[in-house]
Formats: structure tokens, sequence, C-alpha cells
């Protein structure tokens, strides 16, 4: 069952309070084989080599690649396993049979000793975990921070227009909506991949890739880390009247891995596995929230916009300088006498070039 497991430093990191270097620590230790020193460092070294090269630009276009690496990652995964289980590639409307299929193998895992009742939280059951209030209460703290957060607050003062600035919020909605609402789908489907392919196996047959995840510390089995077969054949053994399977009090997963790792769980080629891990190096190095949608429309086939809109402008502060110079008449022509002659006859010249800007624009 998942938990909260010791960090770096020995002491206990709650999943709740993930920093970006912990992702960084638990990804590249697991996909490039860093340590997490060496990790931190190189994370931080390509953040600001970014950021000092290419400047507000270089950062904005990169918060939107993090965010279609996040969200391609993030979906790939649950959209194959909808389709595999209820042949529907839509797992925001499919998940509600993983939370069904879920509570048969949780009544399955009761009747034949898997589990405890003491042990096994139903997954349906409400206010297990927090009370009514604090449960409303972090809802309305995700709506009310997500819609305040300052660094999308201060991507809506980049926007040329008002306009705009109506389309990046809705944009910015539609995008977040996405990923809130796909999360609860990955919740169930990873559940039930648990329950389905690691819960009952027998403990000689666990599979190679949860040995990756153990030597780092983040599976445990029968208290001890899942480092290998020996390890948890001799865990287990120690236990009085053991059946000699994964059961579900014997199992422990860092919740920080559960999306890492539910395409291995699954099955899924490694190819998903290494997608998964670069959307959560997205995901470390930027906020899902965090990204700048109003520069996605040059994408959408709206790249003239900004040159009409700064010719626009040229255009109107034109026109006031002319309306400004036709106002003041005697007063503004007697400083352009070089140019426009004087009094009468420069007034009427600059009139007359107000008037056809006018009909031009």
């Amino acid at each position: 069952m998942p938990q909260d497991l010791p960090g770096p430093d020995g002491r206990s990191v709650p999943s709740r309070r993930v920093v970006w270097p912990k992702a960084w620590r638990i990804i590249a230790s697991r996909f490039l084989g860093m340590q997490f020193e060496v990790a931190v460092f190189a994370g931080l070294a390509g953040i600001l080599l970014c950021s000092m090269l290419g400047g507000m630009r270089a950062v904005t276009w990169t918060q939107i690649a993090q965010y279609i690496v996040l969200i391609i990652a993030y979906l790939t995964p649950i959209i194959i396993l909808s389709t595999k289980n209820y042949g529907i590639p839509i797992p925001e409307l499919t998940y509600g049979n993983a939370i069904a299929d879920i509570t048969a193998r949780e009544q399955q895992m009761l009747a034949t000793g898997l589990a405890t009742a003491a042990g096994l939280k139903p997954h349906i059951q409400p206010f297990i975990n927090y009370t009514p209030l604090n449960f409303f209460g972090i809802v309305i703290c995700m709506m009310i921070g997500t819609a305040s957060l300052p660094h999308i607050l201060m991507r809506y003062f980049t926007t040329p227009t008002v306009r705009e600035a109506r389309q990046s919020v809705a944009w910015s909605l539609l995008f977040i909506f996405l990923l809130y609402f796909s999360a609860p789908a990955y919740a169930a489907f990873s559940k039930l991949e648990v329950y389905t392919n690691i819960i009952g196996r027998d403990l000689t047959e666990v599979r190679p890739w949860m040995f990756t995840w153990g030597e780092l510390g983040l599976i445990q089995i029968c208290g001890k880390n899942a480092a290998s077969i020996d390890a948890i054949v001799a865990a287990c053994k120690a236990i009085a009247g053991h059946t000699g399977v994964v059961r579900l009090q014997d199992f422990v997963i860092n919740t920080d891995v559960i999306v890492l790792s539910t395409p291995e769980i699954a099955g899924l080629p490694y190819v998903i596995s290494g997608l998964v891990a670069a959307g959560g190096l997205a995901a470390a190095c930027d906020r899902p929230g965090r990204r700048d949608q109003h520069r996605l429309r040059p994408v959408i086939g709206d790249g003239g916009r900004d040159r009409r809109q700064r010719r626009h402008a040229g255009v109107v502060a034109d026109r006031r300088r002319l309306r400004h110079a036709g106002a003041s008449g005697e007063h503004g022509c007697g400083q352009h006498q070089g140019r426009h002659g004087e009094g009468a006859d420069g007034r009427a010249h600059w009139l007359s070039s107000r008037d056809q800007l006018m009909a031009l624009t």
C-alpha cells in the first residue's frame, strides 16, 4: 500500500510536499543512473542555461514544450489501458468501470486472504484520509490557488490586447481542466493494475522492473527493499505463516513512483515508460499550470496577427499625433516652418495628411 518513504537524507519526505529536486532524484536515478546530488545540479544547470541564453522568450517556448510533453505522457498510458480493458480510448469515460473492477478485486482479496479488513481502504469509501471539511477545503484551495498562481497571472499582462488576455484565460482553463480531469482516471487505472498484476503474484515471479525501484528504496516487500528475488523471499520467510505470495500488507510503494511505474506495472512497452519519465521531468522543471497558452496562437495558424497588431498600433499612434497637431492649429504650425511653411498653409498640410491617413485606414 502506498506510503511515504525516507528521502535521500534519511528523513521522511511526505509525498504531498514533493519539490522538483526530489522528482529529479527519482527520475534521474531510475532512468539515467545518476546520483541525487548530480541530478539536482544537472537540472539546475539546464534551467539556468536555457533562461540565460534565451531569456523570457526561451522560457516561454520551453514551457509550451513542457506542457505538450507532460500531457502526452500523462494521457498515453491510461488511453492504452482504457482501450485494452474496455475498448474505449477515452479514460475519463471508462474509469467508472475501472472503479467497479477495483471494488470486485478488493472483495476477492479479502476472501482469499490477500488483504485484511484493517489494512484495506475501500477505494469508493469517501473521507478515509480527510474529514469532509478538510477535503472540501483542499478542493477550494486547489481551485483558488490554480486561478491565482503568480506565474499564470503574470502571463496575462504579456498579451497585446484585452481580447487576447481573455483568450489566454480560456486556453489556460482548457489545458488545466484536461490535466485535472484525467487525474482520477490515472489513479483508478494505476490501482487496478497494482491489485491485478502485483498483489497475489508468487514471490519468485516478481517482475524485474520492481527490483530497479527497490534498489532505490522506493518499493518494499515484507518490510525490506525489493532489490532482488532472494531479498524479498528471505524477508517474507521471516514472517510467520506467510503463504509465499505478495499480499497487500506486504507491498509498499512510494506514492511518487506510482505515476512513473504504471506503464511497467501494466506491462506496456518500455518506450511508454520513457515517455512518462520525460513527462515527469517536464513536470519537475515546471508546474502543470505554468504554461504560456496565449503563445500557441502562431501554432494554430495566427502568426500574422502580431504583425497586424504592430502595424495597427503604429497607425493609431500616427493618427493621434496628427489629430493633436490639427487641433493645436496655430500653436503647433510655427514649430514646423522648415517642413510645411507657416500659419494656415502648415495647418492645412497637417490636416490634409491626417485626412489621407484616415481614408487609407
